[in-house]
């Protein structure tokens, strides 16, 4: 049943997500001793426990009220949407898997959101959701998504994008929203949205599902849209800064958070917001949405995911900024010369996370290729028919003729170390986009090929650059700099080494900078992340993956992060960053780890997780380590 929400008495809006924790709770301490609810106090779960030892919530205990006597929020922490019930039309709908029904329905039923969420829910394929949307024209798609789901009569109202966040679906998020979705659409309650938790803090408090990390999701729902600002400012603005329970006292009249962001749930946040979320919401502030004339231009060539570049790369946002706008205006104007993109700078600083990022958000096949052996031309390209090992080609030369007059990304990395043998046999490539296979001499339109060359060129020149004009600079002031007068100093390198005829064929020169203090810790506490992720890995005996099914707790994130930070090394950018938590947390975790009694068997992936707290510690002479503590269970929402 979808359809606009009238204005009616509201109902809980999520199932009680303490019933369940408790319940789970009881089923972990049937497996081992009891433990003090002192020695679990800092955890969610037995929060949750603790309200769900009360009795039954009622509808009147769901609701609060306001000085004027008005109801307006719930009180029950927001963990868990109610089951969507698929429709079921006919017979020939009965005992069909989630991908099957959907199918099934596309060719033979109406378009109906209810069946949408009911698939989400049930575990549909990506590629199943996404053909499911071709059902009727695109408008009407758009206009069908932006109704809600009601599960029951006299129920919440639920956008279609509440079920891709309880998923955590990334790539759900953005099929949606690139077929209509409205991320800016909340639960309605009483007739109006804005009584309704927003999307993105209930993205972030779903986190305690399974104990999953959201971000991605959270990123996505960014990149689509979603504002910032649909979280408290105050809980995200001083991103290293871990937020606190309580509301900023100097908060004027009207708190636009007010209706929603109970005690309850604004501490609930503070336990699940982790500074990678925080940061990708300070992020999203700063970065200008698209004009409706780029928009215009980016969707009649079919780039619009360029656009959300941005938000996936840390720091880098001149090079990114610079990339989008030359992209744009090229296709704006229709020229028909290939898109030579040079990026140039320290090593370790995002140029081929870059180059990544691109190619997979606009779904175009990536070719890299290692040029610190390129010697020669056929080293490039192979020997030309019919020489000898011609028949085998190159991996350029294939992937130019498997992609003959289609979009492709190649990334040729190290270019600084070719000859100038192999950057003579560029320049027709970078001119026209004019190439010949070598395996059977047939001409390959290479018009559309997006080249992206990564050197270490002018690296004493962007650092001076950097310092003078973006150290320790705000935002708005970094916006300010002179980056066209790096670019000329960049040129002139360039031209000293690789000459002037290639350097002239070159789109742009994007230049890639140090990181800040602040991006330093976030690339370190995404290497804190990976290593969370690699131990929530079930356990394998067989396959010697003995660190497994372990709960990562790092207290003070931030703190964590500014810890690690403190050892980048400029040379060797994110590596030096991945190496420091390699050392100073991985090694450390594994000595607790081989503390703990018995041995690892896999039948202990059955089991609640051993939960390892993670923390900043000063020791003698007042410097700080990390310290690693096994602190018992962690039990999982379900």
């Amino acid at each position: 049943m979808a359809n606009n929400p009238p204005a009616q008495a509201p109902k809980p809006p999520f199932f009680n997500a303490a019933q369940v924790a408790n319940q789970r709770l009881r089923e972990a301490r049937r497996r081992r001793p009891a433990r003090s609810i002192e020695a679990a106090s800092d955890s969610l779960e037995s929060q949750m426990a603790t309200l769900a030892m009360k009795p039954q919530w009622d509808f009147s205990q769901v609701i609060s009220t306001n000085p004027m006597g008005q109801q307006h929020s719930p009180t029950v922490l927001p963990f868990l949407l109610p089951k969507v019930v698929r429709e079921q039309f006919d017979t020939c709908c009965d005992s069909k898997s989630s991908d099957a029904y959907l199918d099934h329905a596309k060719e033979n039923h109406d378009f109906s959101i209810h069946n949408l969420a009911w698939g989400i829910q049930n575990g549909a394929s990506e590629n199943c959701i996404e053909r499911y949307l071709t059902q009727h024209n695109e408008s009407e798609i758009a206009e069908r998504l932006s109704q809600w789901v009601q599960v029951t009569l006299g129920a919440p109202f639920f956008p279609i994008l509440y079920f891709a966040a309880e998923r955590n679906s990334p790539e759900i998020v953005r099929i949606l929203c690139h077929a209509g979705a409205k991320p800016s659409q909340s639960i309605s309650l009483y007739g109006s949205a804005i009584f309704g938790i927003p999307l993105l803090p209930y993205t972030i408090l779903s986190a305690v599902n399974k104990l999953a990390d959201t971000t991605e999701t959270l990123v996505a729902l960014l990149a689509m849209g979603t504002s910032p600002y649909d979280v408290p400012q105050d809980m995200w603005q001083d991103y290293i800064k871990a937020p606190t329970k309580d509301k900023p006292k100097n908060l004027g009249a009207f708190d636009m958070h007010e209706t929603w962001c109970t005690g309850e749930i604004r501490e609930a946040l503070c336990k699940t917001f982790d500074l990678l979320q925080r940061y990708s919401l300070w992020k999203a502030a700063q970065i200008e949405r698209p004009t409706i004339r780029e928009i215009q231009v980016a969707q009649a060539h079919k780039i619009m995911p360029l656009f959300e570049t941005p938000y996936y790369i840390f720091g880098q946002q001149l090079a990114t900024t610079q990339i989008l706008q030359r992209i744009t205006s090229r296709l704006l104007f229709n020229s028909p010369k290939p898109l030579v993109f040079f990026f140039t700078g320290l090593s370790g600083h995002g140029k081929t996370e870059l180059a990544r990022r691109m190619g997979g958000l606009l779904s175009l096949e990536l070719s890299i290729i290692d040029c610190t052996m390129m010697q020669y031309d056929t080293d490039m390209f192979g020997p030309w028919n019919p020489y000898y090992g011609s028949d085998r080609g190159s991996h350029l030369n294939n992937h130019l003729a498997e992609w003959d007059g289609k979009r492709s990304v190649v990334f040729l990395d190290e270019f600084d170390k070719t000859t100038k043998d192999v950057r003579q046999a560029m320049l027709l490539l970078f001119e026209s986009g004019s190439y010949t296979d070598r395996r059977n001499n047939k001409k390959i339109d290479c018009s559309k090929v997006l080249w992206i060359l990564a050197a270490n060129l002018g690296v004493p020149e962007i650092t001076k650059f950097w310092i003078n004009n973006l150290k320790d600079r705000n935002p708005e002031q970094q916006k300010k700099a002179p980056i066209r007068d790096l670019q000329a100093t960049l040129k002139q390198c360039i031209i000293q080494t690789f000459g002037a005829p290639l350097t002239g064929r070159f789109s742009a020169i994007v230049p890639f900078l140090p990181f800040n203090e602040g991006e330093r810790a976030i690339i370190a506490y995404k290497f804190m992340r990976e290593l969370w992720h690699d131990v929530r890995k079930p356990i394998d005996t067989n396959g010697k993956r003995f660190a497994g099914t372990m709960f990562v707790n790092f207290v003070n994130d931030g703190q964590i992060a500014q810890h690690i930070a403190e050892r980048y090394i400029e040379e060797t950018g994110a590596r030096s960053l991945a190496d420091a938590v390699e050392e100073a947390i991985g090694d450390i975790l594994a000595a607790e780890f081989f503390k703990q009694e018995g041995e690892v068997k896999d039948e202990m992936n059955a089991l609640p997780l051993p939960n390892y707290d993670v923390r900043v510690v000063k020791g003698s002479g007042m410097i700080n380590h990390v310290e690693v503590t096994c602190m018992g269970i962690k039990s999982l929402v379900l």
